[in-house]
């Protein structure tokens, strides 16, 4: 009973693994072929490594200030109100929610500004910038002047 079923599942494996895998292994390729006439033709090489996104940025920015607040709010509902120090947590828990709040505020806005400038120096270092690209008269010149 159970040898017919594994035949079946078997190949519902097998076959989108490899096919997986050979689809990595292909564009793996066409990345290292990309560099490489990248290199022939004398253009900076981009590195494909995963960086820092937009994501991440805001991440950072908005969900660990929600977090922060939940997690304060949590705190702040869980405690016996008639407790003596009530009032001392509360204003301790609601501090320190707005300090890590700010800070990680500050912090995206600032990692914002890296990743932006940092893409602009690549771009400018690739040459991206400029559509048209540049007309030297004298390359056609000592052409003409052979006959």
């Amino acid at each position: 009973m159970i040898i017919p079923v594994m035949g079946i599942l078997l190949p519902m494996v097998l076959v989108p693994t490899v096919v997986i895998l050979t689809q990595l292994q292909k564009r793996r390729a066409w990345k290292h072929e990309e560099r490489l006439n990248a290199m022939r033709m004398g253009l900076p090489v981009r590195s494909h490594e995963p960086r820092i996104g937009g994501g991440t940025v805001v991440a950072l920015g908005s969900l660990v200030p929600i977090a922060s607040v939940f997690a304060a709010l949590m705190v702040t509902l869980g405690l016996p109100t008639e407790s003596r120090w009530y009032e001392d947590v509360v204003i301790g828990v609601w501090v320190c929610t707005g300090f890590l709040s700010t800070l990680a505020i500050a912090g995206s806005l600032v990692l914002a500004f890296l990743l932006i400038r940092a893409d602009r120096s690549i771009d400018q270092r690739v040459g991206l910038t400029s559509v048209k690209p540049e007309f030297d008269p004298e390359a056609f010149d000592v052409v003409s002047r052979r006959g």
